[in-house]
């Protein structure tokens, strides 16, 4: 019995290390087989490829025509602009409880993934974006296509840099890329780091300003944690 009450504690423990946010609701059409939904040129798709498609928030549906008693809506790419609006409508993902706004950040020197050293000295002044995260955390590796997308976005602003921070070893790491790419500057072997701050919840963001002040901070992915740390990094800019 004893054992067992150990198990469950363990499994509770590691489920609160995770962390993920919810992305808003999209408002959309019912999924029945009444619906029709094409393409530009008119080409239908199938129930299962729209439905996806608009679930994930960058696509909607146009009512374009009736056929007969069956309306036809196009599939219509989002713009940012409206992506952001729907967001925008979310409540702000949940705030670390290991940093706060405003508070002065201290720098440390890093070394990252290919062993090039990264002086605490060359990131004051920047617009520092920091993930922390682990390879077998599945809300940490769910996220990383948006902030693939984040990183290509500011990629014209060298004075904005990513940095994740990661538990697991060099090694790893390295293996890990090859199959899915991180675009964030990659610090291997980090629990230190994590440790310094506190951080135990996973993936947890922070941004600091050019001031090494705290403007951002929060705990799970998704969505609507891309849409604020992409609106933080523009009001800093």
């Amino acid at each position: 019995m004893k054992k067992l009450l150990l198990m469950l504690v363990i499994a509770f423990a590691t489920a609160k290390s995770f962390a993920q946010t919810e992305a808003p609701k999209i408002e959309t059409p019912p999924v029945t087989r009444e619906i029709t939904v094409v393409d530009s040129t008119g080409l239908p798709y199938s129930t299962e490829y729209w439905n996806k498609a608009v679930k994930s928030g960058k696509y909607k549906l146009e009512r374009r025509y009736e056929m007969g008693q069956k309306p036809v809506f196009l599939l219509k790419e989002r713009t940012e602009d409206e992506i952001d609006a729907q967001l925008a409508k979310a409540p702000r993902p949940r705030l670390s409880t290991c940093f706060k706004d405003g508070d002065t950040f201290k720098y440390s020197n890093l070394t990252d993934v290919k062993g090039k050293k990264i002086a605490a000295k060359d990131l004051i002044g920047k617009i520092l974006v920091i993930n922390f995260w682990f390879v077998s955390c599945a809300p940490c590796r769910q996220e990383i296509p948006e902030l693939n997308d984040l990183v290509k976005k500011f990629s014209n602003e060298k004075d904005v840099i990513f940095v994740a921070i990661a538990l697991d070893q060099a090694e790893q790491i390295e293996n890990f890329l090859k199959l899915f790419p991180f675009n964030y500057t990659q610090v291997p072997d980090a629990r230190y780091y994590a440790d310094k701050f506190g951080v135990t919840q996973y993936p947890t963001h922070v941004i600091i300003d050019r001031s090494a002040k705290v403007s951002y901070h929060s705990v799970g992915g998704g969505a609507v944690n891309t849409y604020w740390l992409k609106k933080t990094i523009k009001s800093l800019l």
